[in-house]
């Protein structure tokens, strides 16, 4: 059966609305929703007791995109290093924290005292980006892809307690996550004491992780600070190659385990909720 005919249009007024104390909603909009004195969101602070942060940082970045189009070094040398970049952070556990330029600051934490563990694997990280880096440059070079530039890097690491800073995004946003403190600040100063193609690293990391590497001590003058003791690290030391590693097997295991049980409880839902394959 069809039944013919048109339906009424409701009719609304445009001096109908509906108020409440943080909200207007206007019916002679199809959606209109006006917030008033809506105080900002908070961010959320939580100590981090141990933490072991890296800085990275392209050497000549911007005199580079001064010289070639700035499409053609992101496509050429950014893009493609920071992709190999993700695959290490999460071989090694630790957490990219933000993109800074042409550098990065990435980290590792713990509320357990298990500063070795954290140490390790960013050093460990350290010097897989730097081969990375040492990579591209071959590529570059045997292209000719930004005539003789010579790309390198630098990377500060320090170790201390700092806080993390947590911005909700709102209503349908998407939050921040960030980290502060003296820890932070004195990696970053580990990073711009660095030497081109080197890994610096503070006394604090020095002293939990000294039997696990080769390093070379250096006096240098850390703007705010003053004249400090810094390290070099060389290389990692055989002898104790069997505990270092252990440290991102364990992270590894630990990540196998996440998956598996995300992949155990998928499929519970689906058995649960009587699902097709999703």
């Amino acid at each position: 059966m069809t039944i013919k005919g048109t339906l009424p249009k409701p009719q609304f007024s445009a001096e109908k609305a509906v108020s409440l104390p943080n909200v207007t909603v206007s019916a002679s909009e199809p959606i209109l929703i006006k917030f008033h004195n809506s105080s900002p969101v908070k961010p959320i602070h939580h100590s981090v007791d141990n933490a072991c942060v890296l800085f990275f940082d392209i050497v000549n970045f911007t005199a580079l995109n001064g010289k070639y189009d700035d499409a053609k070094v992101l496509d050429c040398l950014k893009n493609p290093l920071f992709a190999q970049f993700e695959i290490l952070i999460k071989e090694h556990g630790v957490e990219k924290v933000k993109e800074i330029g042409d550098g990065c600051m990435i980290i590792a934490t713990s509320n357990d005292n298990n500063a070795a563990s954290l140490c390790c694997r960013i050093i460990d990280l350290a010097f897989a980006m730097q081969q990375e880096v040492n990579a591209l440059q071959q590529k570059l070079i045997a292209d000719k892809t930004f005539g003789d530039y010579s790309l390198t890097a630098r990377i500060g690491i320090s170790f201390g307690p700092c806080e993390k800073i947590i911005t909700p995004g709102g209503i349908g946003g998407v939050g921040k996550t960030d980290y502060m403190g003296s820890n932070v600040n004195f990696a970053s100063r580990m990073e711009s004491s660095c030497k081109p193609g080197n890994i610096h690293v503070s006394q604090s990391v020095f002293s939990a992780v000294e039997k696990f590497y080769f390093f070379e001590s250096a006096q240098v003058d850390i703007k705010g600070i003053g004249p400090i003791t810094a390290y070099h690290v060389k290389g990692p030391n055989p002898l104790a190659d069997e505990q270092r590693l252990s440290f991102k097997a364990e992270v590894a295991q630990k990540r196998r385990m996440s998956t598996e049980l995300d992949a155990a409880e998928k499929e519970e839902l689906k058995r649960t909720l009587s699902l097709p394959n999703f």
